[in-house]
């Protein structure tokens, strides 16, 4: 080979590599070329995770390669239309735009399986009351003038018969948990209010102090304690253990908290929240609007009350200088899995109230009223009962909000999911009529 000719190969390869090298530089940061704008842009990335995992990404109807979780790069700027699928399940869909140097997340897109509701007790509940972690729930039948209460747990197949007593047709039913599940306080309003406590495990009624005990409910802020009224005075009944405050209170109800007493009591034109010390000196946490009050399931460093007539709840910080952080007309309630943020309605719509930050947002709005509403434990779903169907809609508010029907052709007065969020138990009448508890799953 002459001098010339690899001078002209020098000078080729010297020119390629200087057109190349500073190519594969902006290739490796990310710098693409776009033909339709015909000039040269920093990518995008788009990270991804869902569940259930190993979903299928869809990106402008092209399959990705990659299954979630997964973190797609190289995207060129601008909107994508994205779908998350799988098998068997419901698909996730949103358009999200995709920014020069800067990365898009969607941190858990739910999918909820395919499926129809069965039904898990053959009997007719009268009333259905579940644990606080959603593990066991109880259910009270009347057959044959008997009235019986079952309680179902979760790691066992078959119902336990806790109690068994007289049951009248013409009788309502209550049930409800203490703050620690183990025991029951079932309530019947006949001509005359009777209340029985029973320890969950063991099966075992606990007496109460006196037979002419009134409003008898569990103390929201102990395990142990349960609080009953005898004319105007409120008593305190330790379960396993007595108990040092005063006994005898003339107030519109109270609790523990922290090993302090709260009271709430309504005067002439306002009602008053106070700590009382254990000989009877309250201190004043703040003044509330006229009306009668009880407290209600709060987060840790919060307290909650209920006004009975107006349905208004009230959010208290006990801690500040100006304790009320929210006064609204709440029909139902629900914390969520962490105790930051409360989920409310009036009826016709659904608010998430935020304790550490103070913000409100309203979800959505409807037009036909709502039965029950709760939060959906994995992502960020909630789950609410209307009409004849029960519906999931993600918090995401990019884009559109994806909604599912999970159920349809029921009535469903209340509905709880399991921890893990693999199951949905409601207990609703079928439109044919047949009432009773049902079970749907959710995740596999």
């Amino acid at each position: 080979m002459n001098r010339w000719i690899r001078t002209i190969l020098f000078a080729v390869f010297a020119i390629g590599f200087l057109i190349s090298a500073p190519l594969v530089v902006l290739y490796t940061a990310g710098y693409r070329y776009q033909i339709g704008s015909n000039r040269i842009m920093k990518a995008g990335v788009l990270s991804v995770t869902s569940t259930p995992r190993a979903a299928t990404i869809t990106l402008n109807g092209q399959r990705e390669s990659k299954r979630t979780p997964a973190v797609i790069d190289n995207l060129f700027p601008g909107d994508v239309k994205i779908q998350v699928s799988k098998t068997d399940y419901s698909s996730w869909e949103k358009t999200l735009p995709i920014k020069s140097n800067e990365s898009t997340f969607i941190p858990n897109a739910v999918l909820f399986l395919n499926g129809t509701p069965t039904q898990t007790v053959d009997q007719t509940p009268l009333t259905v009351s579940v644990s606080s972690d959603t593990s066991r729930f109880a259910y009270l039948t009347n057959t044959k003038g008997t009235a019986e209460l079952f309680v179902r747990d979760s790691t066992f197949l078959q119902d336990r018969s806790i109690f068994k007593g007289p049951g009248h047709t013409t009788s309502t039913y209550n049930l409800s948990w203490s703050p620690d599940d183990q025991y029951l306080l079932l309530s019947e309003n006949a001509t005359k209010k009777t209340y029985t406590v029973i320890n969950v495990r063991e099966g075992t009624v606990i007496s109460l102090p006196s037979k002419d005990a009134a409003d008898v409910h569990f103390d929201i802020g102990s395990n142990h304690h349960v609080l009953y009224r005898i004319n105007k005075e409120w008593r305190i009944f330790g379960i396993d253990s007595d108990i040092s405050y005063p006994k005898k209170l003339i107030v519109d109800d109270l609790q523990r908290r922290n090993g302090r007493l709260v009271t709430v009591q309504s005067g002439t034109d306002q009602s008053v929240v106070s700590y009382m010390d254990d000989v009877g000196v309250a201190t004043i946490i703040t003044y509330l609007p006229f009306g009668t009050y009880h407290f209600v399931q709060a987060s840790p460093s919060k307290m909650a009350l209920m006004e009975v007539n107006t349905h208004h709840l009230v959010l208290l910080d006990p801690d500040q200088s100006e304790p009320l952080r929210l006064n609204e007309e709440v029909r139902f309630f629900e914390w969520s899995p962490k105790g930051d943020r409360l989920l409310f309605s009036n009826g016709f719509d659904a608010k998430i109230f935020d304790v550490n930050s103070g913000q409100m947002q309203t979800i959505t709005r409807f037009s036909e009223p709502l039965t029950a509403i709760g939060w959906y434990p994995i992502g960020d779903e909630i789950l609410f009962s209307q009409g004849t169907s029960l519906t999931a809609i993600e918090l995401d508010e990019r884009d559109v909000r994806n909604k599912i029907v999970l159920v349809n052709d029921f009535a469903i007065q209340s509905f709880w999911v399991s921890k893990d969020g693999s199951k949905l138990s409601f207990f609703g009448k079928k439109t044919d009529g047949s009432m009773g508890i049902y079970e749907r799953k959710l995740q596999k």
